[in-house]
């Protein structure tokens, strides 16, 4: 009886598109924010990865932001813990800037939020999260003016009493410094002239 061993290979297809998921978002920034009343408008600017780590295009973005860190996390992204975001921007290819404008309608003033994003190939494979971003929606300055009959009246308006008067003082000692300068000059050269002998 003859036994025939032998080994076979067999390679199954793997498409070069779909082999990697899209490469993290490592400089997502926020470069403005604007709230008013109840709405807040922030700027994000990031560099757009690849559909396959660096190369091509990824189809989607996934952003998220929470008044908590941890729940951008890896572990924690897909909870629904955190606030979904449709960006609705067409992204772009690998290395070229992101640009999007988001407009959030419930965030409280005198927090600080925190937004990251992943990135979705056309296979629905996702990145890892991107670095977490911060911004701060200040409270604003509550202002209470006092009529005649006694009645408060309340407002929004911010107090710029403040920093004029900084700028005032800090222009007063740019201008006493200035005199002092001056009077020092003028003192000297009197005494130097008061040093030479007349003819």
């Amino acid at each position: 009886m003859v036994v025939i061993e032998f080994e076979m290979q067999i390679d199954i297809p793997v498409s070069k598109e779909d082999a990697y998921p899209p490469g993290p978002v490592t400089d997502l920034t926020v470069v403005s924010m604007v709230s008013i009343e109840n709405d807040t408008c922030i700027q994000l600017l990031w560099t757009a990865p690849g559909d396959d780590m660096d190369t091509g295009k990824v189809s989607s973005y996934q952003l998220k932001y929470s008044d908590s860190a941890t729940e951008l996390f890896d572990s924690s992204f897909d909870d629904n813990s955190a606030q979904s975001l449709d960006p609705l921007v067409e992204p772009n290819y690998a290395g070229s800037r992101e640009n999007v404008v988001l407009n959030l309608t419930d965030c409280q003033k005198g927090m600080t939020y925190f937004i990251a994003l992943r990135a979705v190939d056309k296979a629905l494979k996702v990145s890892r999260v991107s670095n977490i971003a911060s911004f701060y929606i200040p409270s604003p300055v509550l202002l209470i003016e006092y009529i005649d009959d006694g009645i408060s009246r309340q407002s929004d308006t911010p107090d710029y009493s403040f920093p004029i008067g900084i700028g005032i003082l800090l222009l007063s000692c740019l201008v006493s410094t200035f005199l002092f300068f001056i009077a020092q000059t003028i003192r000297n050269s009197s005494q130097q002239y008061r040093g030479v002998p007349l003819i």
